[in-house]
């Protein structure tokens, strides 16, 4: 009975020591002015020294660096009830740092107030953000992060590069000094608070793939920009404390678009392509004038509809033969806008290149209501017309 109830009484103990070592990060209890009274086993293998070595020692022998009135912060916050929470440098045994975060807490324990100290080794960390920054700085698009207050904390090479700015500039006085303007796809000026960096911070979600223009003042120049905006929030946050934004310069593309659009209305030709698989339909807007309808067709019915019940069979058998294997579409269809004005369009399709399941079909209409008219009046004359 003896030998069971003084098992008994060992048991918390051995429990408390086995929990306290299995605690993956670095444990240390403390007395009131610092001194080291506990270690955990983790503790123990990340500074590589042992038990005897750190027991009965100043904290500062895992951290030399530490100054000698320390413990005056750590209590005035403990005292408040608080958390003390800092980031510090560690000294291994054999003389190698590392960073940790340490959070401390105080407690009782036969009536003396004890300090616990949990410290999270950050090396891994550290190593992380060092690589996450050698990334950033050899990639070619720009990356910014700003603060709640949209101020500009980081920037990397690339971004200097798409501004034109150089090295000694500062990015931040640059978007501050009111040369440069940002402007949506219509040329209007953007409010701050349209802007996509504060879009995601007052929202808390990722803006995605936003294309905005930014135009300087002095020098006449507007580059077109496609940025995509994600919020960033501090442990235990539920609101933004930060936004990194990813961004690159889309002003050719913009530009081969702008002109590949005036071309087209010029010709009077418009692109149109349909995913057969999901029957989504989409046209440029050129395509859309020449169909003339108040909604855009966005499936292949309502494309079919556009047009007179004849053609409309002729069109849905060409794209069912098409699709099935058989040779592109070229047509001559008339339809019927909403106005009762009829037009003709000259349809040409094909399946899409790298399409082996011919399922999305790509092509064009070319507005030929003109010509038609003109050969309808020639038929007429040449009856008419002794």
């Amino acid at each position: 009975m003896d030998d069971a109830l003084a098992a008994l009484q060992r048991e918390p103990a051995s429990l408390h020591r086995a929990a306290f070592d299995a605690i993956p990060d670095l444990v240390t209890v403390m007395e009131e002015d610092g001194t080291v009274v506990e270690i955990n086993r983790h503790g123990m293998g990340a500074h590589r020294r042992l038990r005897e070595d750190i027991i009965g020692q100043p904290i500062h022998v895992l951290n030399p660096e530490l100054p000698r009135d320390h413990m005056a912060p750590v209590w005035e916050s403990l005292n408040r009830g608080e958390s003390y929470i800092i980031e510090v440098t560690n000294k291994r045994g054999d003389g190698a740092r590392f960073p940790v975060e340490v959070h401390s807490a105080s407690f009782e324990f036969e009536g003396k107030r004890r300090i616990i100290a949990v410290a999270r080794d950050l090396s891994n960390r550290a190593e992380t953000e060092l690589r996450f920054r050698e990334l950033v700085e050899t990639i070619d698009r720009g990356v910014i992060v700003q603060d709640k207050a949209l101020r500009i904390i980081y920037a990397n090479s690339a971004a200097m590069r798409l501004l034109s700015l150089h090295s000694g500039q500062s990015i931040a006085d640059e978007l501050r000094s009111g040369h440069w303007m940002l402007v949506d796809e219509r040329g209007h000026e953007l409010k701050p608070e349209q802007y996509p960096s504060q879009l995601a911070l007052t929202t808390g979600r990722i803006v995605e793939s936003t294309v905005f223009g930014l135009y300087h003042r002095d020098r006449r120049e507007l580059i077109w920009l496609s940025v995509t905006a994600v919020p960033q929030f501090p442990p235990g946050g539920d609101r933004p404390h930060q936004v990194f934004a990813l961004f690159s310069n889309v002003t050719e593309l913009k530009r081969d678009s702008a002109l590949f659009d005036r071309a087209q209305a010029l010709a009077h030709i418009g692109g149109w392509e349909w995913d057969a698989g999901r029957d989504r339909l989409y046209l440029t807007l050129e395509a859309e004038r020449i169909l003339g309808r108040d909604s855009t067709p966005t499936r292949i019915e309502e494309l079919l509809e556009c047009l007179q019940p004849l053609d409309r069979h002729r069109l849905r058998n060409a794209l069912e033969r098409t699709l099935a294997g058989g040779r592109g579409i070229d047509l001559e269809l008339q339809g019927l806008r909403p106005d009762g004005s009829s037009f003709w369009v000259r349809a040409i399709a094909d399946a899409g290149l790298g399409d082996v399941v011919r399922q999305v079909l790509t092509g064009t209409f070319q507005d030929i209501t003109e010509r038609k008219h003109e050969e309808e009046q020639l038929r007429v004359q040449a009856r008419s017309d002794p």
